[in-house]
């Protein structure tokens, strides 16, 4: 994810970098499928990742949430959003 999100990738068009981002967390979310904790430490190592490449790429040195909301990240650049975690969904005795 660091060298997806690198600073020498910060001349790349956005929506390639997107793109190559939500192959990587959509293959994760199938190895993960079982782990809610894995779930939500990737859900925000890769927003995190993402907004570091956005500020590099508009020169943007301030580190403030609201330069790149959720909302622009999932909605506006189409950034694929982890599912809940299904270790909700598995019975008791799989869940240990």
């Amino acid at each position: 994810m660091k060298a997806l999100t690198s600073r020498d990738r910060a001349r790349l068009p956005t929506p390639d970098i997107i793109a190559a981002v939500n192959r990587v967390v959509q293959g994760w979310a199938g190895y993960f499928q079982h782990c809610a904790q894995a779930f939500s430490a990737l859900r925000r190592f890769v927003a995190q990742r993402v907004r570091i490449y956005l500020r590099r790429k508009h020169r943007q040195r301030t580190w403030e949430y609201r330069a790149f909301p959720d909302s622009s990240l999932y909605g506006r650049l189409g950034l694929y959003r982890l599912p809940p975690g299904a270790a909700g969904r598995l019975p008791a005795s799989a869940v240990r």
